[in-house]
C-alpha cells in the first residue's frame, strides 16, 4: 500500500482556507495575516489578494480586510519610504474599491469606505478629487460609501491632508441634503467626526449646513410604520438613526463651534426635542440643555418656561403595567439625566431660583420622596464622578 501524499499548502492558500472556518476570531486573524504576508512581498501577495477579491465574492469581506492592512502599513506616518510597487498599483486597487463601493452588504463597504479613505490621506491631491466625482452616483449605497470614507480621512492624523480636504469637504457633507435617508444619516456622522476631531474643517460651512441638520431633527410620522411580530404589532421608526445622528451633531457642534450658531435657533430645536417620543433623543438633549448652561445661561434663562414643563412631566412618567426590568430601569436613567439638569441650571443659571418655572420643577424633585432617591443617587454618583474626575454629564 503506497504511503498516503500529504498536501502542502502554500501560506496565501492555508490564509484563504481559514476563512471557511465557522470560528471569526480564527477569520478575522486569517485576513489579517493575509495582509501581513502581503506588507512582507507585495509583488506576490497584493496580485493575488486583488485578484481573489474579484473572483471570491463570498469571501470578499475577508479579502478586503487583508487588502486593508497593506493601505494601512504603506499609507502610515511612520513609513519612511513607500513600497514602489504599491504606488504602481494604486490604480488598481482603487478601481477595485470603486467598483465594491455599491455592494449590498453593509461591512464590505464599511471596508471599502475605510480604505478609499487611507489611500486619499495617503495622496490627497490626486484621489481625492478621483473621490468627489462619485459623490452623485445614482447608486445611494455607492454615495453612502464614498461620503463615509472621509470620516477615515478626518480621523487621520496626516495634517497635510488637512488643507486638500477643506478645500472638498463640502461637496460631501453636502449629501445631507440627499434624498435617500442612509446617505444623509451618514454624511451627518461624518459632519459630527469632523466637529468633534477637526472642527476647522468645517467651520465655514456651519451657516449652510446648519439648516439641513435642524431640518433632520423634525420627528416624520410618514417615517414610522407598523410591523407585525407575532400576536403583536409594532411600530418602527425608520426616521429615529438619522433624528438621533441630527442631535448628537448638534451637541459636538455646540461643545466646539459654538461662536458659529445662533443660540436662539438652536434652542428652539432643543426645546422640540425634549418633547421627542424616543428616550434617546431626550436624553441627547438633557446633556445639551448642561452644556448651553455652560455656554449661554442668559439665553437659557430666558427658554425656561419652554424647558421646565417636559422636564416635569419626564419626572412623573409611569411604567406600563406589562412593563419589564429594562423599562424600568430606562425610565429611572431619565428621571436621572433630569435631575441632574435640576442641578445644573441652579448651579449655573444667575438668579434662576426668581423664576417661577424652575422653583416649581426643583421643588417637585426636592419634596417628591420617589424623586429624593433618585436625588440621592444622582448626588452619590456626582461625588464619585468627582473623585474620578468624570465629567457629570456623562454619568
Amino acid at each position: 500500500m503506497s504511503p498516503e501524499k500529504s498536501i502542502i499548502f502554500s501560506p496565501e492558500q492555508l490564509a484563504v482556507e481559514a476563512f471557511g472556518s465557522t470560528s471569526e476570531e480564527l477569520k478575522g486573524a486569517a485576513a489579517q495575516a493575509l495582509g501581513a504576508l502581503a506588507v512582507g512581498n507585495l509583488q506576490i501577495y497584493l496580485p493575488f489578494i486583488l485578484e481573489k477579491i474579484r473572483e471570491s465574492p463570498r469571501k470578499q469581506y475577508l479579502l478586503l480586510h487583508a487588502l486593508k492592512e497593506i493601505i494601512v502599513w504603506e499609507s502610515a506616518e511612520t513609513s519612511t519610504k513607500v513600497n514602489e510597487l504599491f504606488r504602481t498599483a494604486i490604480p488598481d486597487i482603487w478601481d477595485m474599491l470603486i467598483g465594491n463601493a455599491g455592494g449590498q452588504e453593509d461591512g464590505t463597504r464599511n471596508v471599502v469606505a475605510e480604505c478609499l479613505g487611507r489611500l486619499c490621506s495617503f495622496d490627497p491631491i490626486n484621489l481625492l478629487p478621483k473621490l468627489e466625482v462619485h459623490v452623485d452616483s445614482p447608486d445611494s449605497n455607492v454615495r453612502s460609501t464614498i461620503v463615509s470614507s472621509i470620516k477615515f480621512m478626518i480621523s487621520n492624523d496626516k495634517r497635510a491632508a488637512d488643507s486638500v480636504l477643506q478645500r472638498h469637504i463640502g461637496r460631501f457633507l453636502g449629501k445631507v441634503k440627499d434624498e435617500d435617508l442612509n446617505v444623509r444619516r451618514v454624511a451627518l456622522v461624518v459632519l459630527n467626526s469632523a466637529a468633534h476631531n477637526k472642527p476647522a474643517l468645517i467651520r465655514d460651512l456651519l451657516s449652510q449646513l446648519l439648516p439641513a441638520i435642524y431640518e433632520e431633527t423634525q420627528m416624520r410620522f410618514d417615517l414610522i410604520r407598523e410591523v407585525q411580530m407575532g400576536p403583536f404589532k409594532h411600530q418602527v421608526d425608520d426616521g429615529l438613526d438619522l433624528r438621533k445622528s441630527a442631535y448628537e451633531c448638534m451637541y459636538t457642534l455646540l461643545e466646539n463651534c459654538s461662536d458659529r450658531i445662533d443660540t436662539n435657533e438652536f434652542l428652539t430645536i432643543m426645546e422640540i426635542g425634549l418633547k421627542d417620543q424616543n428616550n434617546d433623543v431626550k436624553l441627547l438633549n438633557y446633556l445639551t440643555i448642561q452644556k448651553i448652561a455652560s455656554i449661554a445661561p442668559g439665553q437659557l434663562l430666558q427658554r425656561l418656561d419652554k424647558i421646565c414643563e417636559p422636564l416635569k412631566q419626564q419626572l412623573f412618567v409611569k411604567p406600563k403595567g406589562n412593563a419589564v426590568k429594562q423599562d424600568l430601569e430606562k425610565i429611572e436613567e431619565l428621571k436621572k439625566a433630569v435631575i441632574r439638569v435640576v442641578f445644573t441650571l441652579k448651579v449655573k443659571l444667575p438668579d434662576v431660583e426668581r423664576q417661577q418655572q424652575f422653583l416649581d420643577l426643583y421643588n417637585t424633585v426636592k419634596h417628591n420622596k420617589e424623586l429624593q432617591t433618585i436625588s440621592e443617587a444622582v448626588v452619590r454618583e456626582s461625588q464619585r464622578a468627582v473623585i474620578y474626575d468624570v465629567p457629570m454629564e456623562t454619568l
